[in-house]
C-alpha cells in the first residue's frame, strides 16, 4: 500500500464523535483485569449496554479534548 502517513490532531469535541468516545471509555473500563476490578464495579463504573444519549448529553457539558488519528478517535481528556 505504499507510505501512508496519517495525521495526528488534538481537537474540540465534536458531538459527531460521541459513539466512539462511549465506545472507547467502555472498552477500556472493560478491559481492566478483574483482579483490580471485578466485572460487578466495572458495569457500576460503565453499564453495559452504553447509554449514548447520557454520553451525549455528559459529553455537551464537559466539552473534552479529542486526539484524532488519521479520521479515527485515538483518545479523548
Amino acid at each position: 500500500m505504499g507510505n501512508v502517513a496519517f495525521k495526528i490532531e488534538v481537537k474540540p469535541y465534536s458531538s459527531l464523535y460521541v459513539t466512539e468516545i462511549c465506545d472507547l471509555f467502555h472498552s477500556t473500563i472493560h478491559a481492566i483485569d478483574t483482579d483490580i476490578y471485578s466485572k460487578a464495579e466495572q458495569e457500576a463504573w460503565c453499564p453495559t449496554p452504553a447509554d449514548y444519549q447520557m454520553w451525549l448529553k455528559r459529553l455537551d457539558n464537559t466539552q473534552p479534548w479529542m486526539v484524532i488519528f488519521g479520521s479515527r478517535l485515538a483518545g479523548f481528556i
